[in-house]
């Protein structure tokens, strides 16, 4: 038995990486708004190589699924907090 919602049988995962809602490995499964804060929180245990493309994802997914909440402030996506928005690039707040 699965011990969390999110974690999926090999199958179902890779089934959620044809639709983009997992990575296309099938890690990181963001079916639902709980998985995708999961998988936030599970950022900082990717290896350094791979979180570039985990973070370009995790965005993806939280704006599509208007949950830029979950995107961490220090990680500077314009257009995200607080707002369905596209992500840009990372930038630095305008000083005034």
């Amino acid at each position: 038995m699965p011990d969390s919602s999110c974690d999926y049988p090999h199958e179902k995962r890779m089934e959620l990486a044809a639709k983009g809602e997992a990575m296309p490995d099938g890690s990181y499964p963001t079916d639902t708004s709980e998985c995708l804060q999961h998988a936030f929180e599970a950022y900082g245990r990717e290896t350094d190589a791979n979180r570039p493309a985990l973070r370009r994802y995790l965005v993806r997914r939280a704006v599509a699924m208007g949950r830029t909440d979950l995107i961490p402030d220090d990680w500077h996506v314009e257009g995200t907090h607080g707002t369905p928005g596209t992500p840009g690039p990372a930038t630095q707040p305008a000083s005034r």
